[in-house]
């Protein structure tokens, strides 16, 4: 494959993995029974991208597979079908295995052909006929909530950032400038004579400010809505209410800050963590909410607020708030704690992020192994970054993240919370 041909390939998946992304929101957007034009219009468009791309690389399962997805698509957009938690579902999964089989084109892997037949199997039985049951196809090895995780592998490489062609001249430019500027100075040296000084200072000052403005530009480039990190969140709070049984409507705010790329990459898995946790551990089942006086969907709330000196990311949920007594009780048995010690609450809330450390009564697919609260800790500590925690019993709880706007060394440890770093 000569460099052109590889570059349009490798851009095909980058483009066709943000399309899956684009129709994996639009359908989580969908209401039951009403649908917005303008979001059924983007997944169709999003479908229609990756069918052509495919064909133009030979990659025939994918166009064959989504050609079904397509139709029904078609249907709903012409009214002959009325979008139900059913076809949703089969949607959603479709785009699941639509990511499997363009990483296997991509990675040249061996890719699961009967999770593919059956997936296709699915569709073609939804299309027959409109009132039949649907049996959704799980991942391999069953549901995982962990998804959200393994699909990283489907996105550009961590390496990878798009850059406007604008961006890029100008770079050019700068970088045009210097070169003549440092040619001006190489000339006065050779013919260097005191009365030249002044102008020797001068060009020094000029390739400084051109240095620094070359600085600057490149490292704007790095600078991108942290909306990428959140890309996964909707399906993960999607998929993992569900299966936990549990209503939970997820709201987003300041998701267009602009963070350096470092700071997006380290923060995606803490916030998969921080959701997955939130969703376990924090909200109750509808039942239980209705018990206790609330309404029978939670909210989670992900905002991002831009400081003086970095950004504020905070994950708040009005769930059942942490358990003091079963963080204890969990920290005394695994040896972190000596019974009878007093700490204060936001020392205790401090001993969730210790690796190995679970208030889960049993291990299962979502939590319950004392794993992940220590990166989203370690991550944070290696941006230079502050978390606080808030917990209300029976009202909620918050984790509040301070990170710099650039990749930083950290000013101080990080527990929980600063009242927590005080008080030991």
């Amino acid at each position: 494959m000569n460099l052109d041909l590889a570059q349009c390939h490798q851009l095909f998946f980058e483009e066709s993995f943000e399309g899956l992304e684009a129709m994996e929101n639009g359908l989580l957007s969908m209401g039951v029974g009403m649908i917005d034009a303008d979001d059924l219009h983007a997944v169709f468009r999003a479908a229609h991208s990756i069918k052509g791309g495919s064909g133009t690389f030979g990659i025939m399962d994918v166009a064959d597979f989504i050609h079904a997805v397509e139709t029904i698509l078609d249907e709903l957009r012409s009214g002959h079908r009325r979008m139900t938690d059913q076809i949703r579902t089969v949607l959603l999964q479709s785009v699941d295995v639509l990511r499997e089989m363009l990483i296997a084109a991509r990675d040249a892997e061996q890719l699961d052909e009967g999770r593919v037949q059956a997936q296709r199997a699915a569709l073609e039985r939804m299309l027959a006929g409109p009132d039949e049951v649907i049996h959704a196809v799980s991942p391999p090895g069953g549901w995982s909530p962990a998804r959200h995780e393994s699909d990283h592998a489907a996105l550009p490489e961590a390496g990878n950032i798009r850059v406007k062609t604008q961006e890029i001249d100008s770079l050019i430019n700068r970088v045009d400038e210097l070169i003549m500027t440092q040619a001006m100075l190489e000339t006065l040296a050779q013919e260097f004579e005191p009365g030249r000084l002044e102008k020797l200072k001068q060009g020094l000052g000029q390739l400084e400010r051109q240095s620094r403005a070359l600085r600057a530009a490149v490292m704007q480039i790095r600078v991108l809505p942290i909306s990428s990190s959140f890309a996964h969140l909707p399906r993960l709070v999607h998929d993992l209410s569900g299966a936990l049984g549990k209503k939970v409507q997820l709201r987003l705010s300041g998701e267009n800050t602009e963070v350096d790329k470092t700071i997006i990459d380290k923060m995606s898995a803490p916030l998969v963590h921080l959701v997955r946790n939130s969703l376990d551990h924090g909200f109750e089942t509808p039942d239980e909410r209705a018990a206790a006086g609330k309404r029978e969907t939670g909210t989670l709330e992900l905002n991002v607020s831009q400081r003086a000196d970095g950004i504020v990311i905070e994950i708040r949920d009005d769930g059942r708030g942490l358990s003091r007594g079963s963080i204890v009780n969990s920290a005394i048995e695994r040896g972190l704690l000596s019974a009878g010690s007093h700490l204060g609450d936001n020392e205790v809330y401090a001993l969730i992020f210790q690796p190995g450390l679970s208030t889960s009564v049993k291990v299962g697919n979502v939590s319950g192994r004392g794993v992940g609260m220590d990166v989203v800790r370690r991550n944070v500590n290696d941006l230079g970054g502050t978390i606080e925690i808030e917990s209300n019993a029976g009202q909620g709880c918050a984790f509040i993240m301070h990170l710099p706007l650039q990749k930083g060394r950290p000013q101080h440890p990080v527990g929980t919370s600063r009242n927590a770093q005080r008080g030991r």
